[in-house]
């Protein structure tokens, strides 16, 4: 009797073509994909229409399958049961990629179903870190107006559902806003000439601040005006010119204050704020001379 015909997937061979461009951003151009069909005795299917599925996917961090586009054609098979197909990656995120174990399942869908193979897509070694270059979480600057694939803006946005090891490495369903902000690092410095250097924790923000430090009054570098708008102290005498006159014994013919006699002079000074200002120039902040970037984080 002859064997019915099964479909057996030998010499698989799979080849991820990438193209690099800046930041090291990776744009997936397919996947080449060749094999040969068999037959339940092992022989080669030639010249026959075979009908096949390819699904890529993956198991994400809560332990469930996801599958990205399946794709189903109709291919046939040389004179020696080849054949081949080049899957169309452009709509799988390339950073799934490196989060996550892909998969390659290949199932034969006519002239009967059955499961070819299910396996894992792996590169060749340092593949993934050449193509790549940084991990998910990394900030960097960036002089374009929107990221590029694989990356998202540091603008305070939700982040895409998908980028689900960057949203549990930020405990954070939104990227961090950066706008107007300078990057340092974390915490203590350990040399003992920068003891003083104290970051912010990790992932969270420091207010602005001035170091304390003395200002003299002469400075030869820079000079803050004086402004004196104008002003007066009035006085008055509420005694009589007697008294005035002995108080601050001016000379003239007055009567003198008898010994027993005591008084105060009567003068009063009003008091009164010199309404004198310091002028001074400034901003609302303090910074060095600095160049505007996006900054951007690796999905």
């Amino acid at each position: 009797m002859k064997p019915s015909s099964i479909f057996k997937l030998t010499a698989l061979v799979i080849l991820i073509s990438f193209s690099k461009t800046s930041l090291a951003q990776i744009t997936t151009t397919g996947m080449a994909i060749q094999g040969i069909a068999r037959d339940a005795s092992n022989n080669a299917i030639t010249n026959t229409a075979i009908g096949i599925k390819f699904t890529v996917h993956y198991t994400n961090s809560s332990n469930a399958n996801v599958d990205l586009s399946p794709v189903t054609v109709s291919l046939t098979t040389d004179a020696f049961g080849v054949f081949s197909y080049v899957l169309d990656m452009s709509a799988i995120e390339t950073s799934l990629f490196y989060d996550f174990q892909m998969k390659l399942k290949i199932e034969q869908t006519s002239p009967s179903t059955t499961l070819i193979s299910d396996e894992n897509l792996n590169f060749v070694p340092y593949a993934v870190s050449a193509s790549n270059g940084v991990p998910t979480g990394t900030i960097i600057a960036y002089v374009g107006s929107e990221a590029p694939r694989g990356w998202a803006k540091c603008e305070g946005q939700v982040l895409p559902t998908s980028a689900v090891t960057l949203r549990a490495l930020l405990n954070s369903a939104n990227a961090p806003d950066l706008r107007g902000m300078f990057l340092r690092g974390a915490g203590l410095n350990g040399n003992v000439t920068y003891a003083s250097n104290v970051g912010p924790d990790l992932k969270t923000f420091q207010a602005d601040g001035i170091k304390s430090h003395a200002l003299t009054v002469t400075d030869n570098g820079h000079i803050h005006g004086i402004t004196d708008p104008g002003h007066r102290h009035n006085s008055y005498w509420s005694g009589d010119d007697d008294s005035f006159a002995s108080a601050f014994d001016m000379g003239e013919s007055r009567d003198a204050l008898n010994a027993s006699e005591s008084s105060t002079t009567g003068i009063s000074i009003n008091s009164a704020t010199t309404g004198i200002s310091v002028n001074y120039a400034g901003l609302g902040e303090t910074r060095p001379v600095n160049y505007g970037v996006t900054y951007i984080i690796k999905l």
